[in-house]
């Protein structure tokens, strides 16, 4: 997906579908692979927006996507939609210079717009040119909505002016600009549009949420990405139902997912400690910033976003317990109200992030991972995991992640409660305890994670004495 970013002061902004060629801003988009026959084999739609300015660019690059999600939405169509024949009533508004709802306006005065009633007029004469008024049944679709847009009050004018699936996208944006640049939420809202069509927002029902979930089924993957992709779409109608005041029920709310036997697969293995102190060293050889971010992740059991986003004004290496602050900010979002933490800096991840420290005097810990605010998950992951496998260093069944999958293991052997390696992890928990307070002092889990290394270094120890 492109995206271009830019700089307002502290803000980061990026704008999607945009790229730059000589100071001026261009749309770029790929075309899916269905509709690429109705562009002459095209891979890519490319077009100048024309201005040279970011903001403006951004503007521009949402009224162009919004006009081709539309247009694309068409094209799927195969006939005549209700949200085409709204587009066409619209457009013989917009013609005469008219709005939905108007004719309340006009009524007042005890006029009407005489060229949009004659062309209403010269289409209502029967087959034999009588003209006995206006008759809808004899109008052309675009034209019957059009009367029916202008003449609509009230609920039916509601109905009439529903948003789009696609229409709605853009006013969630507005409410949610980081995901713009979140390439899973282009991903989910653009599969489901794919399966259901882009319609007005209030004709979606449980059917169609269904449908999505059987296509994902198919498609091959697990439950859990199912989930995730839910998690992406479902708060787009919690936008046209809170926002936008559209009367529905929320077709995705707890929408039931089938199991199938690859749920009880283990795909991802935890590392054992063995292969942990392996990377360990292997990064402390290398030294370089992507290994201050593997060693880093290593000891903490964080996900990658929350190290690789981290700012320098996150790290307290001079307090009486180092540590690191995970909080939201710019490059990322927290997955929950327990991932917003801090996490005491012990062992290789301690190691770690006084490297960075000392390296770099820019905004970010990371900055050559982080560029001027610009973060890819998917990019950095692909390559943290490409060096694991190059040096012999994870199997096939593992990943940079298993990281964290593998602190859980390493705190439950060591005797930690689950309490505390979840508030360690920042995973969500559930007891309604844990919801009250402030949480464990930083100093409990200090020790706690101490406690784990000590333990791993006296196993390691006894372990070299047998052999």
């Amino acid at each position: 997906m492109t995206a271009s970013w830019f700089k307002i002061g502290p803000i980061s902004m990026k704008i999607k579908y945009v790229e730059w060629r000589r100071g001026t801003a261009y749309y770029r988009r790929r075309i899916p692979s269905d509709l690429q026959n109705k562009y002459a084999g095209k891979a890519h739609l490319f077009s100048s927006l024309k201005t040279d300015n970011p903001a403006l660019a951004a503007k521009r690059s949402l009224e162009e996507t919004r006009r081709i999600d539309r247009e694309w939405s068409l094209l799927r169509s195969n006939g005549q939609s209700d949200l085409q024949t709204r587009e066409e009533g619209m457009a013989v508004l917009r013609k005469y210079g008219l709005k939905p709802g108007q004719a309340v306006e006009y009524d007042k005065y005890d006029i009407e717009p005489d060229e949009f009633v004659d062309e209403l007029l010269a289409h209502s004469h029967d087959p034999y040119g009588n003209n006995p008024g206006i008759v809808k049944g004899r109008l052309p679709a675009g034209l019957r909505m059009a009367a029916e847009l202008f003449y609509a009050e009230g609920d039916e004018l509601n109905k009439l002016t529903c948003p789009s699936f696609s229409e709605v996208i853009v006013k969630h944006l507005y409410f949610h600009p980081r995901r713009v640049s979140d390439p899973q939420f282009d991903r989910a809202t653009q599969r489901f549009i794919e399966v259901n069509g882009d319609m007005p927002i209030d004709q979606f029902r449980r059917e169609h949420g269904n449908a999505y979930v059987k296509n994902l089924l198919e498609s091959g993957v697990k439950k859990a990405t199912v989930k995730r992709y839910l998690a992406q779409v479902r708060p787009v109608f919690k936008t046209a139902i809170f926002e936008l005041e559209v009367e529905m029920n929320n077709p995705l709310e707890k929408l039931q997912i089938p199991e199938s036997e690859r749920d009880f697969e283990q795909t991802k293995y935890p590392f054992t400690v063995d292969q942990i102190m392996a990377i360990q060293k292997r990064c402390m050889e290398v030294n370089d910033e992507r290994r201050w971010l593997i060693a880093a992740l290593s000891d903490t059991g964080a996900r990658l976003s929350e190290i690789a986003g981290l700012l320098r004004s996150d790290v307290h290496l001079d307090a009486r317990i180092p540590y690191v602050c995970i909080a939201a900010n710019s490059v990322r979002e927290v997955k929950n109200n327990g991932s917003a933490r801090k996490v005491p800096l012990v062992g290789a991840a301690l190691w770690g992030v006084k490297q960075a420290m000392a390296a770099s005097k820019e905004d970010y810990l990371f900055p050559m991972i982080t560029r001027h605010g610009d973060y890819d998950k998917n990019a950095t992951s692909a390559a943290l995991n490409k060096w694991l496998t190059e040096q012999g260093l994870r199997g096939e069944k593992q990943s940079l992640h298993s990281l964290r999958h593998s602190m859980k293991d390493r705190l439950r052997n060591t005797g930690c409660p689950k309490d505390i390696h979840y508030r360690i992890g920042g995973w969500k928990t559930y007891g309604v305890g844990e919801s009250y307070g402030l949480g464990h002092e930083l100093s409990v889990l200090h020790n706690h994670l101490l406690h784990m290394i000590e333990c791993e270094k006296q196993s390691a120890v006894s372990s070299m004495k047998l052999v």
